[in-house]
Order: C-alpha cells, then sequence, then structure tokens
C-alpha cells in the first residue's frame, strides 16, 4: 500500500469546517487519525470517512486549540500535516 496524494497542510477558519484528505493506493486500506499523538475517534468533533481511495477527517466548529499536526497512519506509510487555525474577520 502507498500513499498516493499525501495530506497537506490547511488553514481552517474559527467556526467552520476543517477537512483533510489523502490518497491510498488500495480501497480497501484501513487508516488511523491521530492530533498529535492522540489517536482520534468519530463523534460530534471529527469524522472520519473513507470513500473509495480517498480517506478524510473532518474537523467541525474549529478552534484555536485544533491547531496541531494531524497525521493519517494507513499502517506502513503515514503521512502528516500541519492545521492553523485563522479568526475569521467581517470587513468594517
Amino acid at each position: 500500500m502507498t500513499l498516493v496524494r499525501p495530506l497537506r497542510d490547511k488553514i481552517a477558519m474559527e467556526k467552520h469546517r476543517g477537512v483533510l484528505e489523502c490518497q491510498v493506493s488500495r480501497a480497501s486500506a484501513q487508516v488511523r487519525w491521530f492530533k498529535g499523538s492522540q489517536e482520534l475517534q468519530p463523534g460530534p468533533k471529527y469524522e472520519l470517512v473513507s470513500d473509495g481511495l480517498y480517506r478524510k477527517l473532518i474537523i467541525s466548529d474549529v478552534h484555536a486549540e485544533d491547531e496541531d499536526t494531524y497525521t493519517c497512519d494507513a499502517g506502513d506509510v503515514k503521512t502528516s500535516a500541519p492545521v492553523s487555525y485563522t479568526h475569521l474577520t467581517l470587513p468594517t
């Protein structure tokens, strides 16, 4: 199994969704997602999506504490990327 497309750095806006995506070479590949060294579980904050060759992590309602390095671990191979947080500013 190989990673066809690794994760890319992501800038997520406050209170919006952040989506990280990578592409694997086998549709049956199982992956685990990590924030730093903590394994993520699906729930209200994180949605783990397996769609054909694509694996996605969707972070709901992004806030400053979501800034970290996220990793998609497929066993033999893994890919990591930082998620940066930015405030949503409205023009005055």
